[in-house]
């Protein structure tokens, strides 16, 4: 475990899923967290949970998608905690499964404005923060349809994207300032928010997935403490996929076919199998 005794982080959209997760690894690892999300009755539940790990916490309910929302909340932050060391982007919109031709300007604004501006948002607000410590860990939150889209989720592809693009120039500009920004890219994660597409398209999702199974929210979690820790000090402008494999080859159910010495129907048979 990387220690985080006397840093002080940030997690948006940390009222379920992933973001809870993260606020309680970030817990656990020692650091004060601040849990902001819209959902102020999940946000208290997360604070809850991080209590067992950490008592010193807040809780923020502001809306990142505006920029004075995003300023409220890192200065309730650094009033109520004493500081922000670690942001954690990790709020995000995934929106209609449809055509792009089919969206609506209400859906590119609902997705946009939480993943691409919501990011934006929250790093102008902390950065100066920052900047007077001269130490500083920013994540955001990528998603492997960033790297690889997908027909059907294309604003959503798009907007994963445009964070991909954000993180990597400013690790450039703040790397003189002590400052590393990092993504973190999830695959399929059971999660709420992923819960409706696991349901309907399990057998196809997990034939994706060359560790054969769908990541749980502690998958990222891990992963996040790491990049925020001293030990991740010489990582920045890194994009890491959370994936089990799914974006290192072209068809990775093939490989299964080739270990287990059968032919195509061993797609169908291990992909509905329990996972041991």
């Amino acid at each position: 475990m990387s220690s985080l005794t006397g840093k002080v982080a940030l997690v948006t959209g940390a009222g379920r899923g992933i973001g809870r997760a993260i606020a309680m690894e970030l817990a656990r690892a020692g650091a004060s967290v601040c849990i902001n999300d819209i959902d102020g009755e999940a946000a208290e539940e997360s604070q809850k949970a991080c209590g067992a790990y950490q008592s010193d916490t807040c809780v923020a309910v502001y809306d990142v998608s505006s920029p004075a929302g995003a300023a409220q909340a890192v200065e309730l932050c650094v009033r109520v905690l004493g500081g922000l060391d670690i942001l954690v982007n990790n709020a995000g919109v995934l929106g209609r499964y449809c055509l792009l031709e089919n969206f609506t300007e209400a859906d590119i604004d609902a997705i946009f404005g939480v993943n691409v501006r919501g990011c934006l948002n929250m790093v102008r607000a902390a950065v100066p923060v920052m900047k007077g410590k001269g130490w500083g860990r920013i994540l955001n939150a990528a998603s492997m349809y960033g790297i690889e889209p997908q027909v059907g989720r294309g604003i959503y592809s798009a907007s994963k994207a445009a964070v991909i693009a954000l993180t990597r120039v400013l690790a450039a500009e703040l790397a003189p300032y002590g400052i590393t920004v990092n993504a973190y890219a999830p695959g399929t994660i059971a999660t709420a928010m992923s819960r409706e597409s696991l349901q309907s398209r399990a057998e196809e999702k997990v034939r994706q997935v060359p560790l054969r199974r769908a990541g749980v929210p502690e998958d990222v979690a891990g992963l996040v403490a790491f990049l925020a820790s001293d030990r991740a000090s010489y990582v920045t402008g890194a994009v890491v996929p959370i994936d089990g494999g799914a974006l290192s080859v072209q068809s990775p159910w093939r490989a299964w076919e080739a270990v287990s010495g059968v032919g195509n129907s061993c797609c169908g048979q291990w992909a509905g199998q329990e996972d041991r």
